[in-house]
């Protein structure tokens, strides 16, 4: 039987439009970025904060510190893939990734692709992709040194250290980081005030790339990635007193090589995962031990036919192999997928069809074709529109957990449509609105069974998903003064299409944990080596499976000065988080830690 914490992971289970690149990009696709090396005082954040301060997205948080999934466009967790250089890292067991792990001071980029992409990335894209890039910005310097270290509320202690080598055609990134919370914050409960006991957290992590240039048009870089992380899970607000504890060991090793030309470009990845997730809880007698190990392969090409006609082939194979006590042996499952893209350009629009084919060794299979229209209006005005096949197949635990696995399950499957429009003047001021339906049959929803005492995954449910996002950005000049201003505002539907009795979910109902609107507005002031950022956020009422959770709002701040002494760069930020010290839950009976503060300095050579 799944422990509470576990059961909630089981049952969850700003637009820019750039020029066309004839090589890197197969078709325009919804997509933020941020370039993390730019921006000191957002390497002291999280990467939670991160998507839901600056992209909007809904993070579904058990707690701090605790695990963190993703909900983007009213899908599920398992329906958003996270990538590493555009290598998938989902847990193939969960079918998810657990964002609270990911130290952003590891990386450079961080990009969020919303939509359908299943026929572009294929298993588990339903609604969108968060890539982790490692290998965007490289120093130009043949030595350069970074140290990050921030002190904050509730015993907070995080340092980072970025060592870089540049010579010649070679070229080495060595990042460390570590970072550990008593996380013993107060909130009331009741009449009372309480302390969250038993939550300490800490991990540690590094990365480190080797890039070679063997000539002006071919490169290579070999990466690796190493965590160890360690946390106590803290009681609900039910509990008196917890012991479970959760640790979680990583080791990701990633190689690629790239061979650019005029017309061609081709890409070749090869990927191996080992990790560990054990579980304990002493009081209800519960010792799980979970280790998978993935190898992937992806091969791309892109090329030009003429002027006017690009063409991008793509090859996946993925073997993944599952361990843990609540399987009957060690299980596998691999797949293969094929994918072909054709895009046809005119001088103010282009038309893109991509069609993915993607089988596993259990029998199941799909195909998933793409048609995207873009057409350029004017100087500044664009729309697109999108139809796209989704899918995701059953993850391990879905097909062999004892008891509740289930081997005939069906894939999870409909069809996604998508209308953006843009407006864009001289990056002076942006206007983005955008239109998304969806609807996905056979959804996978772990429920109790008539006549069971047991979880167990069911094509029960069928959910229709849509909404609109809108997204503004205005830049202002005064004098020296520099003002950035960016609003948010996603209105999303996720509702049942089916009655389910346990969990009980009505015809029509609202999906779990998925707020109808969500806004956030962020106003940047930078005055020659000071910077204010302002964050407000807004997020409505949701269903919960125990209790209807309230509508809350949080207000952010950060404070930055920049100094720069015989070329060595200082960076001094304040961050003040939840300064009205609102009381919320985005889980019920999981606190969320009130009014926080961080002390960040950035160092570099």
């Amino acid at each position: 039987m799944l422990s509470m914490h576990q059961a909630y992971s089981q049952l969850d289970s700003i637009y820019e439009i750039s020029e066309i690149q004839i090589i890197d990009s197969f078709s325009f696709e919804s997509n933020q970025k941020f370039n993390l090396e730019n921006e000191p005082s957002i390497k002291a954040t999280n990467i939670s904060e991160i998507l839901n301060r600056k992209a909007n997205i809904f993070v579904k948080n058990f707690g701090a510190v605790s695990s963190s999934t993703l909900s983007i466009r009213g899908g599920s967790a398992n329906q958003a893939l996270l990538t590493w250089n555009d290598v998938p890292i989902n847990n193939p067991m969960l079918g998810l990734s657990d964002i609270s792990l990911i130290p952003v001071q590891l990386f450079d980029q961080i990009e969020v692709n919303k939509g359908g992409n299943s026929s572009e990335y294929g298993n588990g894209a339903i609604t969108g992709v968060i890539n982790l890039n490692s290998n965007s910005l490289r120093s130009d310097k043949p030595i350069s040194l970074g140290v990050n270290y921030g002190i904050g509320s509730y015993g907070l202690r995080q340092g980072a250290v970025n060592f870089s080598l540049n010579k010649g055609k070679w070229s080495s990134t060595t990042k460390l980081f570590h970072t550990s919370s008593k996380n013993n914050f107060k909130y009331e409960l009741g009449n009372s005030i309480r302390e969250n006991v038993h939550s300490n957290f800490n991990t540690t992590a590094w990365l480190q790339a080797i890039n070679y240039s063997i000539s002006p048009h071919q490169h290579i870089s070999i990466q690796s990635w190493w965590q160890d992380t360690f946390r106590e899970i803290p009681p609900t607000t039910t509990q008196n007193i917890s012991e479970a504890v959760q640790i979680d060991r990583v080791l990701r090793l990633f190689a690629e090589y790239k061979l650019n030309k005029s017309m061609s470009t081709f890409s070749s990845k090869l990927a191996y995962f080992d990790e560990d997730n054990d579980f304990e809880d002493p009081q209800i007698l519960i010792a799980s031990e979970n280790r998978f190990k993935r190898i992937l392969s992806k091969s791309s090409l892109s090329m030009a036919l003429n002027n006017d006609i690009i063409f991008k082939g793509i090859i996946e194979l993925s073997h993944a192999r599952g361990q843990s006590q609540s399987y009957e042996q060690t299980e596998t499952l691999s797949s293969l997928s094929t994918t072909a893209s054709v895009k046809k350009i005119w001088h103010q629009s282009h038309l893109a069809f991509s069609l993915r084919h993607e089988r596993n060794s259990i029998g199941r299979s799909f195909t998933s074709p793409t048609i995207i229209y873009h057409n350029r209006l004017s100087d500044h005005w664009h729309i697109q529109a999108k139809i796209s096949r989704e899918f995701r197949f059953p993850t391990l635990n879905e097909l062999f957990w004892r008891p509740g696995g289930n081997t005939d399950l069906d894939s999870e499957h409909g069809w996604n449509q998508e209308l953006d429009f843009s407006y864009n003047k001289q990056n002076k001021h942006s206007i983005t609105f955008s239109l998304f339906h969806r609807r996905i049959n056979d959804w996978i929803l772990w429920s109790l069974a008539e006549g069971s005492n047991f979880f167990a995954p069911i094509n029960i449910s069928k959910v229709r998903s849509y909404g609109i996002e809108l997204q503004g950005n205005k830049h202002m000049t005064l004098g020296q003064l520099q003002l950035d201003l960016n609003a948010n505002y996603n209105y999303t539907i996720s509702e049942n299409l089916s009655e389910v009795s346990l969990p009980k979910i009505n015809l029509g109902d609202q999906l779990f944990y998925t707020p109808k609107h969500q806004f956030s507005l962020n106003a940047t002031a930078t005055y020659k080596k000071i910077k204010i950022n302002i964050n407000g956020q807004h997020t409505s009422t949701t269903l919960g499976i125990i209790e209807v959770l309230d509508s809350y709002s949080l207000l952010n701040a950060d404070l930055a000065y920049a100094l720069e002494i015989n070329n060595h760069k200082i960076t001094i930020s304040l961050t003040a988080n939840n300064i009205t010290d609102t009381e919320f839950r985005i889980i019920e009976r999981r606190p969320m830690v009130g009014r926080n503060f961080l002390i960040n300095i950035n160092y570099n050579l």
